[in-house]
């Protein structure tokens, strides 16, 4: 691991997050590779947010997920199409329809459909547009 060598290297432990989090099996070691990189940060980093509420949609903890990604977009300028996905997720798990249909309206806005997006991604993507089509 990069993280042995360099230990605070902060989108390391970020991009160790990420792809454990796309294993089964591995989301508590990828949650705590994200709060050791939310520790060496410092400060509020949105991609960093945005990691660690993948992390709790996946563990089922939406509301928490929803708060995280929130003050992600507000923090970024230009936020990742990805970050309103997430959202639009969150909030469909939680039964806010509203978050839902606004969170997905800005992703596609923002192009998350030529985003790269992990086959979760895609299926998340396909639960919410199905569930707001009902």
């Amino acid at each position: 691991h990069l993280t042995r060598v360099t230990p605070q290297h902060v989108l390391a432990w970020n991009n160790l997050a990420s792809i454990l989090a796309d294993q089964k099996g591995h989301q508590q070691e990828a949650m705590q590779c994200i709060n050791q990189a939310i520790a060496v940060a410092g400060r509020p980093v949105p991609i960093l947010f945005d990691t660690k509420a993948v992390l709790l949609i996946q563990a089922g903890d939406h509301e928490a997920a929803a708060n995280l990604l929130k003050q992600a977009i507000s923090l970024s300028n230009d936020a990742d199409s990805r970050y309103q996905l997430h959202l639009a997720v969150a909030g469909q798990r939680l039964g806010d329809r509203r978050i839902a249909q606004n969170a997905l309206r800005s992703a596609m806005d923002a192009g998350v459909r030529k985003a790269f997006l992990t086959d979760y991604e895609l299926e998340w993507m396909t639960e919410v547009e199905e569930s707001l089509a009902e």
